[in-house]
């Protein structure tokens, strides 16, 4: 064989699957920015119009969650336990489905016992399972405790649009816009730091655990909303 002819360069199934999980981070900015035009493109057609449109978006469910699972919950399993793309999305599916069955119940819950009450139960509860999961146990365990955790957070999700019209009876329409936008820029922000956590320390576990404790600190800020609560009654 003549030394100067180039050797063939294999490339293996794995590579593939690699580059295929880099594009699709593609999709979901792609679409980001499509739909951010289309909305803005309301404006066109008057004010009224356009606030509609930002209504519809900040009364969509889950706002923050679903961003974060189709951004981030893909990645982790993928990554960490090596499922390939489409059994990362089933679980992501599974997950996403126990979050969106819970928030009812949630609703329902928080009517009968008040809002503020439920969610000073939920959030360690939260941080309980991202600490489970946070241990990065094995794939079985790790699923079931995903899906408790994602069930729980879409339970709190009903909660708080209860507190929401509890606190603000007359500034309904304002206050489900802030938390539409607040949860929005969380599902921006927060699977960025979870991942730039992973690139840090080269571990999921730094990003559950802060996890865990911005769910303790949640809890703190719902204890002291109730204690105010209760010195102006």
């Amino acid at each position: 064989m003549d030394a100067t002819q180039p050797s063939e360069i294999k490339i293996s199934a794995h590579f593939w699957l690699r580059r295929l999980h880099s594009l699709t981070g593609v999709f979901p900015i792609g679409a980001f920015l499509l739909e951010h035009m289309f909305s803005n493109s309301f404006i066109l057609r008057g004010p009224e119009a356009y606030n509609a449109q930002i209504e519809f978006l900040s009364g969509l469910p889950y706002v923050l969650w679903l961003e974060v699972f189709f951004i981030y919950l893909p990645i982790f399993y993928h990554d960490q336990y090596g499922l390939n793309l489409l059994a990362a999305g089933s679980v992501t599916a599974l997950c996403g489905l126990s979050g969106s069955l819970a928030r009812p119940f949630g609703g329902y819950l928080a009517d009968r016992l008040g809002g503020l009450k439920v969610l000073l139960v939920l959030f360690p509860v939260i941080a309980g399972f991202a600490l489970g999961i946070g241990q990065l146990p094995g794939l079985t365990w790790s699923i079931l405790l995903m899906t408790l955790a994602v069930a729980t957070m879409g339970f709190g999700n009903g909660v708080v649009f209860q507190v929401v019209s509890d606190r603000f009876p007359k500034h309904i329409g304002l206050a489900a816009g802030l938390i539409g936008a607040a949860g929005s820029f969380g599902g921006f922000l927060l699977p960025t730091w979870l991942g730039w956590l992973k690139d840090a320390t080269g571990t999921y576990r730094s990003g559950l655990f802060l996890f865990a404790g911005l769910s303790v600190a949640a809890a703190l800020s719902v204890e002291v909303a109730m204690q105010r609560k209760r010195l102006a009654a």
